[in-house]
């Protein structure tokens, strides 16, 4: 795979190379694609290299900086530990992010939980407005019962839109105001705000494209890293299957699972996410190196691709460190 194929953004974070003597006189100019995408237009880079080191020898140095090839539009991979981007690909570009916008509304419903000291065994009655949402669905019927808990199974497994509808109604009336939804969502916003999200705002809890959610991939890895510190968070989202007992005239049983296909392939979590505007998206923290590491792609080409792409940024990562 040639180096202009491979590097497809002008804005790769690529390490200094080791040698001082080492450098690339021309600079490989970007190419801007009319569809708003760049790709390095020069067709070879390493042959007007000028250097003490042996060309073959400087292939082999930057061809080892390269990372996989991957169809996202950006990604990025960050180290749990440190805090930091270790490697990116427009990092900081804003984009809609779909259903990763539950991670927000999962991990600001436990909190305001514990801020009001409600017990998550609490029930909450499905309304009429957030059982007719559509989009991706927890099978939610209107005057359904179900508790705090079981809600934010059925937002974060099968990414019930209903579930985020019902969770931002709930709590929005603790927080004030004649509109609860919009009341949650000024929140989603504050937290945001706090945690140093600095380029993500909230339009709504679940995430759907008519009034967009907009934020980065550096963005959500940083939410996805706050979140995962919560224990219940970090349970919820590494459950493959979660079997949830709804109370009403006509009681019944719904099964939902995960949409997160890397579970238990050293991945015990995040989020996935997909509308036809913001694409194909996935959040992930693997957990098999000795550093954790959370990966977000948004924009993948399809919707199988993320299962193969995040792996392999995750294991040109760990070869790396």
């Amino acid at each position: 795979m040639s180096f202009e194929k491979r590097n497809s953004s002008k804005d790769f974070m690529l390490p200094s190379l080791p040698t001082a003597k080492c450098s690339i006189p021309r600079a490989v100019t970007v190419e801007k694609r009319s569809h708003g995408s760049h790709r390095l237009s020069s067709p070879s880079p390493y042959k007007n290299l000028q250097s003490s080191v042996p060309i073959s020898e400087t292939h082999t140095k930057l061809k080892h900086l390269i990372p996989p090839y991957v169809s996202a539009k950006t990604w990025a991979v960050y180290n749990t530990i440190t805090g930091q981007i270790l490697f990116s690909q427009g990092a900081e570009e804003r984009r809609e992010i779909a259903s990763l916008t539950k991670i927000m509304t999962c991990y600001l419903s436990l909190k305001l939980a514990e801020k009001y000291n409600l017990p998550l065994s609490k029930l909450v009655t499905v309304s009429t407005r957030a059982s007719r949402i559509t989009g991706t669905s927890a099978n939610l019927q209107a005057g359904d019962e179900l508790s705090i808990q079981d809600l934010i199974y059925g937002l974060m497994l099968p990414s019930g839109n209903d579930a985020a509808y019902a969770l931002s109604e709930f709590f929005g009336t603790y927080l004030g105001g004649v509109k609860p939804v919009r009341a949650f969502v000024v929140e989603m916003n504050k937290m945001a705000e706090e945690i140093g999200l600095k380029n993500t705002k909230f339009r709504n809890p679940h995430g759907m494209s008519l009034r967009p959610n907009f934020s980065t991939a550096k963005d959500v890895c940083i939410m996805a890293s706050h979140a995962l510190i919560d224990k219940l968070f970090s349970e919820i989202v590494n459950t493959k299957e979660y079997i949830c007992k709804i109370s009403k005239e006509n009681s019944r049983e719904i099964v939902w699972k995960s949409t997160n296909k890397l579970l238990g392939k050293g991945v015990d979590g995040v989020k996935t996410g997909q509308t036809p505007r913001a694409g194909n998206c996935l959040c992930a923290r693997f957990v098999y190196g000795k550093v954790p590491l959370i990966i977000t792609v948004l924009a993948c080409k399809t919707k199988n691709s993320r299962w193969v792409e995040v792996p392999r940024l995750a294991e040109w990562t760990y070869s790396k460190i």
